[in-house]
């Protein structure tokens, strides 16, 4: 197991989160029909080593049990994770676009809990594994500056350039779902 992700809580892991809420309900809607690794990584805008990679970890930590695709029994329900932080609020989404969806876990990763994350193109871009073009262009149809091949119901983030930084510091970026008692 990698010595980096084993300083990271499952809980805190893009990856990890999207996994374990895709394990949870299906196991829900067919408990003893386990998902294939391609599946698994299917749904969750992955590659499949990297799905495995996460499934061992997620084992490892005690979410999964031994086989790798049935969640824990002291795991909490995903539903009980709903908009409490806006990785949670990521995975949750559901978006056709894969590297929509990988740029949101990304964003959220990033926020480390807040609704809104500065970040520059290239950061995101490194974050994401893709070319800075890639990420803005992505990032536009996130934010409904630039329509997307494949439509999506609205803008999920809103974007700004940080005042007095002529747009080297990167852009202010504040995702547009968040929980009622956080206000808007």
């Amino acid at each position: 197991m990698s010595a980096l992700h084993t300083s990271i809580p499952p809980e805190r892991c893009g990856s990890c989160v999207k996994i374990l809420s895709i394990l949870t309900q299906h196991h829900r809607e067919h408990p003893g029909r386990p998902l294939t690794g391609a599946a698994i990584a299917t749904a969750a805008g992955i590659a499949r080593p990297t799905a495995v990679f996460h499934l061992s970890y997620l084992a490892e930590c005690g979410r999964l049990e031994k086989d790798r695709r049935t969640p824990a029994k002291v795991e909490v329900a995903s539903s009980q994770w709903a908009a409490r932080s806006p990785l949670d609020w990521a995975v949750s989404a559901t978006l056709p676009c894969r590297t929509c969806a990988r740029l949101l876990l990304v964003l959220a990763t990033l926020a480390k809990g807040q609704w809104s994350v500065q970040a520059r193109a290239e950061d995101i871009a490194a974050a994401l594994g893709a070319s800075e073009r890639t990420a803005r262009e992505h990032l536009a149809a996130l934010t409904g500056q630039r329509p997307h091949a494949r439509p999506q119901t609205g803008p999920l983030l809103r974007a700004e350039t940080i005042p007095g930084t002529a747009g080297y510091g990167g852009r202010l970026i504040t995702f547009l779902s968040r929980p009622v008692c956080e206000g808007s």
